[in-house]
């Protein structure tokens, strides 16, 4: 059995298929904007996740209104959250993917984020750095969020905005 990048030739084809299942799946959950979120400092894991929990719940403010905390999940943003750039020396981002509900939603959201610096990220976090997309090709925008994932990833990496959301 030869090694390729520590996978073996038979571990090789789970792997591939693997990947092209999550894919699929967040492909299907019909994800509108890419959106990756950087800190450009050192921060924990913790802190971070508490950070786009802030920054999850002033976008359904923004979009839903003071009450949103109120809305059915069906009715909130959907975005999960996958972290790259973990451990000593990492440079610390989440690659996200936003599911934006109704379409006279899709421009406002998209002014939350202007440039690349600015806007409440930044009140969040100071030297914050944002890049946002309009997923235009789900394939490619999923593929690219997903793609330091394997089967055998830390379950931390990867955060879904429901988990933010009282019961």
């Amino acid at each position: 059995m030869t090694e390729r990048s520590g996978v073996t030739a038979v571990q090789a084809p789970f792997r591939e298929r693997w990947k092209r299942a999550m894919v699929e799946h967040y492909r299907d959950l019909g994800f509108t904007h890419a959106l990756t979120l950087s800190w450009n400092r050192s921060v924990s894991l913790e802190m971070a996740t508490f950070n786009l929990k802030l920054a999850h719940g002033i976008v359904d403010e923004e979009l839903l209104g003071q009450r949103y905390h109120n809305k059915p999940r069906d009715q909130r943003t959907l975005a999960v959250f996958v972290f790259e750039g973990l451990g000593p020396g990492g440079h610390l981002h989440a690659h996200s993917l936003w599911r934006i509900r109704k379409r006279e939603h899709l421009i406002p959201f998209a002014r939350l984020f202007p440039g690349q610096r600015g806007g409440f990220w930044n009140d969040i976090v100071p030297s914050g750095s944002y890049d946002l997309d309009l997923i235009d090709d789900p394939d490619v925008f999923v593929g690219y969020a997903l793609k330091g994932q394997h089967p055998s990833s830390d379950d931390q990496e990867i955060i879904w905005s429901r988990d933010f959301l009282r019961p």
